[in-house]
């Protein structure tokens, strides 16, 4: 009986310490900045997830909470209470985040750089931002197309491996030892010729080593003797030239001796 009664009592303390846990959270989720808090305007156009009472925050850290929303043309306007002690630029804007897995959301405000100050009933420019329920949406768009691909591929391994796919990779595996078969009955070959080549390779090597003098003469000789070949084909070509020239005055005289 008394253990028990000790059991009782701990799940008490246990329960009553919770209770006082989810009090204390909501306790400073909801407690307002009353003593001399002045009130901003932030228009968005999606507040989806945000409630009265969440958090305000500059750098992480806490100076406000959401008093309440008012739809005007399409757009939400959400006032908020501000710690007397914060100044904001005037060029400040505000970000819908979540705390986490969890999807707690609040509002982040963006200092901007303006000297100015934003007054009470001014009004802060909202802008929507990827939070992590966005980022879990495109991730259940990747599984989803993860599934589809997994399930492309495991129709085609289906295909492939039905009783003609099976009888081409057999077929193919067959040519493959064949091709292997081959190449190993012809490996003796295969290296004979190989070093066959090396061989050829060493002995051409060498003899160009030895004879490299003649044949550097030889490519000389060559050279001269292409040189004076281009000199004999423009002496031909003078020669031309000159006969040209006669055969020209030659058929000149003699038209001059047809008029006499």
């Amino acid at each position: 009986m008394r253990k028990i009664g000790a059991e009782v009592a701990s799940g008490v303390v246990i329960f009553l310490a919770f209770i006082i846990l989810i009090a204390g959270f909501l306790f400073l989720k909801n407690t307002v900045f009353e003593a001399g808090t002045y009130t901003l305007l932030i228009e968005f156009d999606d507040v989806t997830g945000l409630e009265p009472g969440d958090i305000v925050s500059v750098s992480g850290l806490r100076i406000g909470k959401v008093n309440d929303f008012e739809l005007k043309e399409l757009k939400v306007f959400i006032t908020i209470s501000i710690s007397p002690d914060v100044q904001l630029p005037s060029d400040s804007h505000a970000q819908i985040k979540s705390l986490g897995m969890v999807g707690e959301k609040f509002i982040d405000i963006r200092p901007g750089t303006s000297p100015n100050f934003l007054k009470a009933g001014d009004t802060l420019q909202g802008k929507s931002v990827s939070d992590f329920s966005d980022l879990t949406g495109s991730a259940e768009g990747l599984m989803r197309q993860a599934e589809e691909l997994l399930g492309n591929i495991k129709i085609a391994f289906e295909n492939i491996f039905d009783a003609r796919g099976q009888a081409d990779f057999k077929e193919t595996l067959a040519h493959l030892r064949d091709l292997a078969a081959t190449l190993d009955n012809n490996s003796s070959h295969i290296a004979n010729t190989l070093i066959n080549i090396d061989s050829l390779s060493t002995s051409l090597n060498e003899i160009l080593t030895a004879r490299r003098a003649e044949v550097e003469s030889s490519i000389k000789n060559f050279s001269k003797a292409s040189n004076r070949l281009e000199g004999l084909t423009n002496k031909m070509d003078q020669s031309m030239t000159s006969v040209q020239s006669l055969l020209a005055k030659i058929e000149n005289e003699e038209g001059s001796v047809g008029k006499v």
